[in-house]
């Protein structure tokens, strides 16, 4: 997957731009508006900046696998009866 930020300085080109994408199959191409992008990257950050300053941890395949192979067993028994 790749990505690309454009900054478009008309209207026009903007239109124009946007109508070519909108012809490429769905499936093949995403547009994502710039609000989106400006707030997975403040979320993205803010993550950050909690592991930098321990407030947040972050685990291993392996420790999400045992926690939800526990978690999994700890109502299987329930669903069974």
């Amino acid at each position: 997957m790749e990505n690309i930020l454009l900054k478009i300085k008309s209207k026009e080109a903007y239109d124009h731009l946007l109508s070519l994408l909108k012809k490429i199959d769905q499936n093949e191409i995403e547009i994502i508006s710039d609000n989106v992008f400006e707030q997975q990257k403040a979320e993205l950050h803010q993550e950050l900046e909690a592991v930098e300053n321990g407030t947040s941890t972050l685990s291993g395949l392996d420790e999400v696998d045992i926690e939800l192979d526990r978690i999994i067993s700890r109502y299987e028994d329930k669903t069974i009866r």
